[in-house]
């Protein structure tokens, strides 16, 4: 009878949580430097919203801010489990009209309210 040889495996490093502990510690590092950064270079502005937000305000005061709050956290949750959900087998964006149009709708939508929003 012969002997099968062991099958030897490396241990690495498990994604979670030890990996992706330390790259959420780089994010919140990097972005806290970035913050004092800004703050410490225009103190003037540190309580003013970005361009990036503006969008966001600028929806909040168009609408009734229980239904933009509302709205806006449906979007981020739908984001985060949009992967789980779509399990289509299909990759190319020419072959995935509707998905395509809504997303290119929220685009010119956020890109309209943050012009309006300055």
């Amino acid at each position: 009878m012969t002997e099968e040889p062991e099958e030897k495996h490396e241990e690495g490093r498990q994604f979670l949580p030890n990996h992706l502990v330390d790259e959420v510690g780089v994010v919140f590092l990097i972005t806290g430097i970035v913050l004092v950064v800004a703050s410490l270079l225009k103190p003037e502005q540190a309580g003013l919203p970005h361009i990036f937000f503006a969008g966001a305000l600028e929806m909040m005061s168009a609408v009734a801010p229980w239904f933009a709050t509302v709205v806006l956290s449906f979007l981020i949750i739908f984001l985060f489990v949009l992967p789980f959900v779509d399990r289509s087998e299909e990759r190319h964006p020419m072959k995935r009209k509707v998905v395509v149009l809504i997303i290119l709708a929220a685009i010119i939508m956020w890109i309209a309210f943050t012009i309006l929003g300055f």
